[in-house]
């Protein structure tokens, strides 16, 4: 969940800090309030690419920090990309904008790439602005929060069911492959004989 964010000389703002609440929370206001510059800010920690042209036009760089608490299990698969808090700590990314162009992440402290940081913070954080709820009818999405909802034992299920699927479309493959030569074996023999008839 996000829990903090911190906006320092992005577009107009020269610096803003927002602690939300559990649950969903909802930024709305009159045109004009800054909404889209917090849209900005999400968008840049969820790996978009950045531009020097959103540095307040009095700074030489802008900063964008969140803090996200997580759910145990949310990061299993990417151990071996990342070193991560323990489950019950938060973790602080961080995008950092230059005026000569450059961009700079940071996951936990550390140098990270773009890629890494959408991974970590596209599970962490869901983002919709107008017209972009479209991601909650894609099937997979359903799955993945129905999935979570259930829990960490159902989770552990899921994965031995998973492997065991694998191993059988392997194995699956293989028969496929063994009668195919038979098949082919059996030809061959069938044209050899004709040949010596």
């Amino acid at each position: 969940m996000l829990e903090e964010l911190r906006i320092e000389n992005l577009a107009v703002i020269p610096g803003a800090e927002i602690v939300f609440a559990p649950g969903l929370n909802v930024i709305s206001g009159e045109t004009g309030a800054g909404k889209t510059i917090l849209a900005q800010a999400m968008a840049l920690l969820l790996g978009m690419r950045a531009d020097s042209g959103l540095i307040r036009p009095d700074a030489d760089s802008a900063n964008v920090e969140a803090v996200f608490s997580f759910p145990p299990r949310c990061f299993a698969d990417l151990a071996d990309a990342v070193e991560l808090p323990g489950e019950d700590d938060v973790l602080a990314v961080r995008r950092r904008l230059s005026r000569a162009g450059q961009s700079r992440a940071y996951v936990g402290g550390r140098a990270a790439n773009l890629s890494l940081l959408g991974q970590l913070t596209g599970r962490l954080m869901a983002f919709s602005a107008q017209h972009e709820q479209q991601r909650l009818m894609m099937a997979s999405k359903q799955l993945e929060i129905l999935d979570g909802f259930c829990g960490t034992q159902l989770l552990d299920m899921r994965d031995e069911y998973q492997a065991l699927f694998d191993r059988r479309l392997e194995i699956v493959k293989a028969l496929d492959a063994l009668g195919k030569d038979d098949d082919a074996r059996r030809r061959e023999a069938e044209l050899l004989r004709y040949q010596l008839n």
